[in-house]
């Protein structure tokens, strides 16, 4: 997609220093031809302003950059990589942007006690949901969506009706549309894809640069879901995307590996419903363990071929007689974590091997305990069904989504004028563990290395989340 200015003639004079920049109240007009200019810079860097609620792609040049102080750096959001602008020595502390930093609220970073060799405050893993209800949106639940990100990605996972409008009341840099690297769609229901041209309308006429393609991954059909609604509207869509139907399977059949990214895999694999729908486990790679390099030169092991073998753990003799155990001296290696997405059904049993040991599994739970032969006759789970299956496959946490306005658990009662259903207790119950969250609209879920899921903090959150809906 290529940045368009309404009007040449409306571009600015010369570039703003930096302090003008960060103290304008910046309108959209101003940012969007601002953008515009900069664009042709190949020198420049892309960072996000946010100014009135609207976010904007603007390019600093190398020389800005520079001159930056840690203070105006905060008010900017990184979008790429400053690794290859910023000179090693550049006195420059660089955070994620708040929005009270660019109306004049009280600023605390200090310029002169800034460290060189900060970086922006990141969430390792997470997953955020947008969307935690079943078939239409209601006034407390949205269409689903749930979105997993890390420091450098951000997939979606279905797109239903209002997403957008979620991801515009999210606070985090990593929400927002163009942040979106890749969508997977589970199935061609409406409540999982309806939003899904909308988020393609807008990013199209958006003014966002994307130097890659927008990948979309989903079920056959996908491809003429979209083209057809582009041809019905008379649109045509000035966005790089490139579409990735999932190969024909049948369930049982071995999950397939459909993504590898870096550090990162997804397999998808078919999982019973009333329509073809897939499943998801995301798998990060292991960490190897580290060469304690000071250690060994403490022992006289000075650096040569010998750590080589000394970090795959073996016992090395040495030039002295001695023999020393490799795995004294590397630390323990950090297993990948694993997060599996379901999409709705009644029985993912094909996806239980290939999510054994997951850190988090997102289950549906549609329709409580005592409506299970409905539920099953719509290829849908109950709270009872989700716990089985994360008991069998061994996993840590349970999330659970995809909640009818029937299940009217303690908080949305109020919303939907019925009787509570304790939904946590009957997963808790299967399950066998009190590791089970009930999802809502705007919860985040940080998945760390060492502690996969704070429960007391999410819980806490989504109580909090509760009490402002109701």
């Amino acid at each position: 997609m290529k940045l368009r200015s309404n009007s040449t003639s409306r571009l600015p004079p010369p570039p703003l220093s930096a302090t003008q920049l960060t103290t304008a109240q910046s309108s959209w007009s101003w940012s969007h031809s601002f953008s515009h200019q900069l664009h042709r810079d190949r020198q420049s860097q892309i960072f996000r302003l946010l100014s009135d609620g609207e976010q904007v792609m603007i390019r600093l040049s190398r020389q800005t950059i520079r001159r930056l102080t840690s203070a105006e750096a905060s008010r900017l959001s990184l979008v790429e990589s400053m690794s290859a602008v910023l000179s090693p020595n550049a006195n420059i502390a660089l955070s994620y942007a708040k929005k009270s930093s660019l109306h004049g609220e009280e600023d605390n970073t200090n310029d002169t006690n800034s460290n060189s060799n900060a970086s922006p405050p990141e969430i390792d893993m997470a997953i955020t949901f947008l969307g935690t209800g079943a078939g239409s949106p209601s006034s407390a639940r949205n269409s689903s969506s749930l979105v997993f990100s890390t420091p450098r990605l951000a997939w979606m996972f279905d797109c239903g009706e209002g997403t957008q409008h979620r991801m515009f009341k999210c606070s985090s840099p990593k929400l927002k549309p163009s942040s979106i690297n890749r969508i997977f769609i589970t199935h061609m229901h409406g409540d999982h894809v309806l939003g899904l041209p909308g988020m393609l309308f807008f990013l199209a006429n958006s003014n966002f640069h994307r130097d890659e393609p927008l990948h979309i991954h989903g079920p056959p059909g996908i491809r003429n879901f979209i083209n057809n609604t582009f041809r019905s509207v008379g649109s045509a869509i000035h966005l790089p995307i490139s579409i990735h139907e999932f190969p024909q399977s049948r369930i049982g059949d071995e999950p397939k590996k459909i993504v590898c990214d870096g550090n990162i895999e997804v397999h998808a694999g078919k999982i019973s419903h009333s329509c073809d729908c897939w499943g998801f486990v995301i798998t990060e790679s292991d960490r190897k363990g580290e060469l304690n390099v000071d250690a060994l030169i403490k022992e006289g092991i000075r650096p040569g071929p010998i750590y080589r073998q000394i970090k795959a753990g073996e016992s090395v003799a040495l030039p002295d007689g001695r023999v020393v155990d490799g795995r004294q001296f590397v630390s323990s290696f950090i297993p990948g974590r694993k997060i599996v997405i379901l999409g709705d059904t009644n029985n993912a049993k094909a996806l239980i091997k290939k999510s054994k040991g997951a850190d988090v599994v997102i289950h549906e739970a549609t329709l409580p305990d005592h409506e299970e032969a409905i539920a099953t006759r719509r290829g849908h789970s109950t709270p009872s069904m989700a716990g089985n299956f994360a008991k069998k496959s061994l996993a840590r946490v349970l999330l659970l989504n995809h909640v009818s306005p029937k299940v009217s658990e303690e908080g949305f009662a109020i919303c939907n004028g019925m009787a509570p259903i304790d939904v946590r207790a009957q997963a808790v119950n299967a399950f066998g563990s009190d590791n089970v969250v009930v999802g809502v609209d705007y919860l985040r879920v940080d998945i760390d290395r060492k502690q996969p899921v704070q429960l007391e903090h999410c819980i806490e959150s989504r109580n909090q989340i509760v009490s402002n809906i109701i």
